[in-house]
């Protein structure tokens, strides 16, 4: 069985008491942005 790796990158952006977040539309929450990185790609 081969394993399967998934690498990502999330971001937390601060100011005061304010997090900057975006409405994720499949999940249908607000989360930090971020996002995944392909197997060929360079992050």
């Amino acid at each position: 069985m081969e394993t399967t790796r998934h690498f990502t990158a999330t971001v937390y952006i601060v100011e005061g008491d304010a997090t900057a977040l975006h409405a994720h539309e499949e999940l249908g929450i607000r989360i930090p942005p971020g996002g995944h990185i392909d197997r060929d790609e360079l992050p």
